[in-house]
């Protein structure tokens, strides 16, 4: 009654309210002239009675919702831990208020009871909506499996009819007639919902017809088939925030990455998420540290979710699984309700699906031939059973065009598995194998298909005890190769981290180190040459690796000589990384770190154990900022346009806290990891991790340098040109204002004092309790940064007398460290045991105690780390990091690193340490440095690591040349070998090796040198000695540099004229007579000019494009528009081929017509074979690619080093590249010319008894 006064005061205020604005704005006023009189206060007190009336009306509702939901049975109210499900319920509500009918609650995740669907429809009964729609009208029906005899559900029925009928009881035993009677009632009476919760049977649903005007079934069951016609509600897991509430009910504080392992190990599933949280409390109420109650369970979680029913003390055995309520109690019970209507025969095959590998789908097909060994059932009965098994919620079927596929919560097959007698389990896989026809390792017998076998069939050998089997099989570079075109390099990486052997160890740290070099390749059979390559440094590989290159029938490169950069023995991975890398950031529990580069949007998060790329962050504006999260849990990334919060292993985007930031901000991070400061030039937000929103602003006048947050996260100091002032970081109050102070440096752990400087030359220390200084220490104005010990018993401090350390708590200088020259401190001890101070190229690390030198290493450091157990400094010197062990002194690895720019860092755990710049790689600090295997002749370094050289092949392809500044070397290209080193000292020269090979000019403005090829000694200079004029000596237009260029010149084969490109073309120049002979019409510098080997015709090019001249008639033959180069001239004359600046490689025909093309990002050169059939691409990247012309098929190989060039052998078998770290020959085999497909068992394993 309240509700319908509301609403007709509401009614009538409205209608005087629009009375009294139509005469307030001019209108008539007729029976209500007292409202012209005073228009504005009627119109002011009739919009007042609206809304006093409109509050009335939703107070009335709310009254009267309070009310009936009142009315509810408590057994049919939501418990209190309960967390809302707005989604679920919204659906059911919609559909049963609107059209009625019946609703169906059931399952949409694999598995069985315990995702909330009486919860959802406890929800739905209590929702005021509902209450309303029926007037009340809610029957609750409970069945479940115990309801299924004729008699039993007959009296379920009678039940219901007597609560909505009273006065007439009736006793039906027969369940039809039973329900005709209700259906009946129900047609005769005002609106009513029906509840049935826990449906089984078809029988249970048709006993329970709806019917009448309006009413509607709710029906709950983990059986889909049985809610088929109805308008389905699925209950999947919870969302994040609801299993978060569910967990946490009525306990304190969990650290955010606490409760996100929880979170993982309960798959947030409800049931289970209430039974941990019963345990947490239960446990809580004896121990009060409910972090080390939490991290006790995630031990026996760990061991499978059903450690859970342990540790709630609930007595499993007396539970009646067919008491829906009971089953809520235990994870076991609510399984063994489905499975146990199974035959024994049914429970024997369903128990044996629990030998299949968790969150995995598994092949139907598979399944039959397991079942077909185990069971006898063909593939029609099988599919039979899963189809009930499917039924009952205890799998997942999926159709698929090849059979279908299953899957299987992770809670059942724990449970499903604990059934399985241990030593019955190694038989169940044993089974497996053996009904796959691979028990004997024969792997190739698997179908293709069939990607779960090959995913996990290491797995399955492991738990049947076949572990020689399993080495034997992940160690068979055949097994790799095929697993490695399947899924990448990670796969056959993690077959082998699977087995717990020495030679397993050693394979998979060279897979892991390769990683980086075996990724997709065009042509895609290559993948599998590079494989080879990479593997013949291995002796366990090196054998089979070379069998199977060279009985491969496809195009390839393989390996002749020994590779010159094998892996570092200290790189664990190299990372597909392309650009400058910086903003390294490591998990605090080492497992993954993220990479930034200067210019990007992006950060990328990199599994450590993998060397796998986890996620990726793209954030809409150029990232300035990122903080990792003291608990790991999220990662923050800041720019201009707002700050974000991303969960690291998924990349997934958690908040979003948008703002405009006149600048790059910077952030801050509360130690347990609950707020974020974000600090820009004017003000400072404390924002709330979990919910995004601001917890505090603070405002100042001066920009702040710097800032530090206390160990306990109740105060922040912010450092300006002024002074630095501590603020309450939940009030934004000032707590102190520290005068003679500019910049915070550091807190001690226990909070209690904190670190300021200033460029006065003092830094102060502060009482934190009472904000008084303590001491003052004394610095040379503006020198180095000084170090505090963590426990801040120690302040060290260095300048051009030596290093200093100061008792914080005195102030007193408690050790002098005498140094030669200026130095500073590099790194201290974590205990505040040791400190390491740099003096020019030396490094001491000084016992602060005894002041005693207790090691001492030279070192030019750029910079360093500090491992955090003290036990290693790692030294960057611009070239190459240095680890070195702090108690002795010894250097104990040299880790090449050639960007000066490039940053490293070492992992909280101290086993692995990253380093950016060009290249993101990781390394095992543990590893002592030593020769991974001993390299031959050609795998010596030619010039140097730090050289930028090229090289070019000589005119008859018996020597490669290599230049580089001050030197010149000579490799001969049929041995790989080097031949020898002219040091002429000359740094901006040209050079060529004349048509016959014999002899090597080097020539610049200043000097002019002959050198022979085979000894490498030095020709007495005479200009005959070339095959030059003597008039060109004294050319006024042309200098040396110009007629000796390789690149810049070409002459006649039988040396009669000589071109010689300008910069404002290209002249012609007759060598006898020294006369001009034509000046080509090249418009522009020419980049580069070769003659034809017959001498018919010269090929000039420049930015513009290709041009052929007749050398009979100087006209031209032919123009190719292409910008680039011309780097090589067919022997045969028939075709050229140009390089692109931007990387293209043109093949062209001497018409201009275009053969073929190749991207070939930085290449350095283009080498025609001897007999004009193919042509060797070679990369600054570390790529050599071989195209023949016949049938245009290609090959590429990949190496560690960047390569300055290549040549073909004389006789075009092989061919050589050459880098920093030596030179690589590698024998070219056209093969079979087909498109390869990529590797298969029957290309790899002709027979399978070959190669191991």
């Amino acid at each position: 009654m309240l509700v319908v006064a509301g609403i007709v005061a509401a009614a009538a205020a409205s209608a005087l309210l629009a009375v009294v604005v139509n005469i307030a704005t001019g209108g008539d006023a007729g029976y209500f002239p007292w409202v012209a009189t005073h228009p504005l206060w009627w119109v002011l007190g009739s919009t007042l009675a609206v809304a006093l009336s409109s509050v009335w009306v939703v107070w009335a509702q709310r009254r009267a919702d309070r009310r009936l939901v009142a009315l509810v049975p408590v057994a049919q109210r939501p418990e209190k831990w309960v967390v809302d499900r707005p989604a679920e319920v919204a659906a059911a509500v919609a559909a049963l208020c609107g059209q009625g009918g019946t609703v169906g609650v059931t399952t949409a995740l694999r598995g069985a009871g315990g995702f909330g669907k009486t919860t959802v429809a406890k929800l739905v009964r209590a929702d005021p909506r509902v209450l309303r729609h029926f007037r009340n009208r809610v029957y609750w029906v409970t069945l479940g499996r115990d309801v299924r005899s004729r008699g039993a559900l007959a009296r379920k029925v009678n039940d219901l009819i007597g609560r909505l009928d009273p006065g007439r009881p009736v006793t039906f035993t027969d369940p039809e007639q039973a329900g005709e009677h209700l259906a009946t009632l129900l047609a005769g009476m005002p609106r009513t919902l029906l509840i049935l919760d826990d449906v089984w049977y078809p029988a249970q649903e048709a006993a329970f017809p709806v019917a009448g005007k309006g009413s509607a079934r709710l029906i709950t069951t983990r059986i889909p088939s049985l809610v088929e016609r109805a308008v389905p509600v699925r209950v999947d897991e919870v969302t994040e925030v609801q299993a978060k509430a569910i967990l946490t009910a009525d306990l304190p504080t969990l650290s955010r990455a606490t409760t996100s392992r929880l979170l993982a190990a309960t798959g947030r599933w409800p049931l289970l998420l209430r039974l941990a949280n019963k345990v947490l409390v239960d446990q809580c109420r004896i121990r009060a540290d409910v972090r080390a109650v939490a991290a006790e369970l995630l031990e026996h979680l760990d061991q499978g979710p059903l450690r859970v029913d342990r540790l709630t003390g609930v007595p499993l055995a007396s539970l009646d699984v067919n008491d829906p309520r009971q089953r809520d109690q235990a994870v076991a019970t609510t399984i063994e309700a489905s499975a146990g209507l199974l035959t024994g025969a049914d429970r024997q095959r369903l128990t044996e699906l629990s030998l299949f590998v968790e969150d995995e789908t598994v092949p139907i097909l598979l399944v039959s031939r397991l079942w077909r060994s185990t069971g006898e059932l063909d593939t029609m009965a099988t599919r039979a059973l899963c189809s009930r098994l499917h039924d009952l919620a205890l799998i997942t079927l999926t159709a698929t065009r090849d059979g279908g596929t299953l899957t299987m919560h992770d809670a059942i097959r724990d449970y499903l598995y604990q059934q399985v007698p241990e030593q019955r389990r190694p038989g169940l896989h044993a089974a497996l194998l053996d009904a796959v026809g691979v028990q004997d390792g024969a792997w190739w017998n698997l179908d293709e298909s069939h990607r779960y076998l090959w995913d996990h069939l290491i797995e399955h050998l492991l738990a049947a005890r076949r572990t020689d089997v399993a080495e034997a099989v992940a160690a068979d570079l055949r097994w790799v190769a095929v697993r490695l075109e399947q899924a990448g390099p990670t796969a056959p990486y993690a077959d082998l981290s699977l087995i717990d052997t020495p030679l397993c160890h050693r394979l998979r740290r060279l897979l892991g180190q390769s990683a980086h070099l075996l990724a997709p390749t065009d042509p895609p059979h290559s993948r599998v040459d590079v494989l080879h390559s990479r593997t013949a440094v291995e002796r366990a590989w090196a054998a089979q690796a070379a069998e199977l290159a060279t009985r491969r029938g496809v195009p390839r490169l393989v390996n002749k000589t020994t590779l010159p950069d094998p892996p570092h023995p200290a790189l664990l991975h190299v990372l597909p990384e392309k650009c400058l890398v910086v903003g390294i950031l490591i998990a605090p529990d080492s497992a993954w770190f993220t990479n930034t580069n200067p210019t990007s949007t992006e950060m990328r998060v990199w599994d450590v154990k993998t060397g796998g790329l986890m996620a990726v962050l793209r954030h809409p504006a150029k990232i300035s900022a990122a903080r990792v999260s003291p608990d790991g849990a999220w990662i923050a990334t800041a720019a201009p346009d707002g700050v974000r919060l991303w969960h690291p292993l998924t990349g997934e985007l958690k908040t979003v806290m948008p703002n405009v930031y006149d600048d790059h901000p910077y952030l801050y991070v509360a130690p347990d990891s609950s707020w974020l400061a974000v600090v820009t030039d004017d003000e400072v937000q404390i924002l709330d991790a979990e919910t995004g929103g601001i917890r505090t602003v603070i405002s100042y006048r001066h920009a702040p340098w710097a800032a530090v947050v206390s160990p306990d996260g109740t105060w922040l100091a912010l450092g300006t040109a002024s002074d630095v002032r501590v603020w309450d970081v939940t009030s934004g109050k000032v707590l102190a204002v520290l005068p003679g102070a500019i910049r915070p440096h550091v807190a001690t752990a226990d909070a209690r004092r904190l670190f300021t400087s200033s460029d006065e030359g003092v830094m102060r220390l502060w009482n934190t309790a009472s904000w008084t200084e303590q001491a003052g220490i004394p610095l040379e104005p503006h020198g180095n940064w000084p170090l505090v010990a963590a426990n801040g018993e120690w302040v060290a401090v260095g300048d051009h007398e030596g290093v200093r350390v100061y008792n914080t708590t005195t102030g007193d200088i408690a050790a002098r460290l005498p140094q030669s020259r200026y130095c500073w401190p590099l790194g201290m001890a974590p205990d505040g045991r040791w400190l390491a101070v740099i003096d020019g190229g030396n490094v001491r690390v000084w016992d602060i105690r005894t002041g005693a030198v207790q090691a001492q290493f030279v070192a030019e450091v750029v910079s360093a780390e500090v491992a955090p157990d003290g036990a290693r400094i790692a030294t960057h010197d611009g070239h190459e990091i240095s680890v070195w062990d702090t108690a002795t002194g010894h250097r104990l690895s040299v880790l090449p690193h050639f960007d000066d720019y490039g940053e490293f860092a070492i992992a909280p755990d101290g086993t692995w340490l990253a380093t950016g710049g060009q290249t993101l790689r990781i390394w095992d600090t543990a590893v002592i440095e030593r020769s991974a295997t001993k390299p031959s002749a050609s795998a010596q370094p030619v010039i140097g690591p730090d050289v930028a050289a090229t090289a070019t092949s000589a005119l008859d392809a018996t020597v490669l040349v290599v230049k580089a500044p001050g030197t010149t070397a000579i490799i001969d290209t049929a041995t790989g070998r080097l031949h020898g080193v002219m040091h002429h000292g000359l740094v901006d020269y040209e050079h060529f090796v004349t048509p016959d090979g014999s002899r090597l000019v080097t020539a610049s403005k200043s000097q002019f040198s002959l050198w022979n090829v085979k000894t490498g000694e030095s020709i007495p200079i005479g200009l005959n000695a070339i095959g030059l004029p003597l008039v060109f000596a004294v050319d006024d237009e042309h200098e040396w540099v110009d007629i000796v260029a390789a690149v810049r010149t070409a002459a006649a084969p039988d040396g009669s004229w000589l071109a010689v490109a300008g910069t404002d073309g290209v002249r012609v120049y007759d060598t006898k007579t020294g006369d001009t002979v034509a000046d080509l019409d090249h418009v522009g510098p020419s980049c580069s000019s070769l003659a034809a080997p017959d001498g018919t015709w010269l090929a000039t090019s420049n930015v513009n494009g290709v041009r052929i001249w007749d050398t009979s008639s100087w006209e031209l033959r032919s123009f190719t528009p292409v910008e680039g180069r011309v780097a090589a001239v067919a022997p045969d004359a028939t075709w050229l081929a140009t390089v692109g600046l931007s990387g293209g490689v043109g093949v062209w025909a001497v018409g201009g017509e275009r053969v073929a093309w190749f991207d070939v990002p930085g290449v350095r050169s283009a080498v025609i074979a001897p007999d004009s059939s193919a042509l060797l691409m070679v990369s600054e990247k570390g790529e050599l690619r071989v195209w023949w012309r016949g049938d245009g098929a290609t090959a590429l190989m990949r190496t560690e080093q960047p390569l300055w060039g290549g040549a073909w052998s004389a006789d075009g078998g092989n061919v050589v590249v050459v880098g920093p770290r030596g030179v690589a020959s590698f024998m070219a085999y056209l093969g079979v010319a087909a498109t390869v497909p990529v590797a298969t068992p029957a290309q790899l394993c002709p027979t399978p008894s070959s190669g191991m």
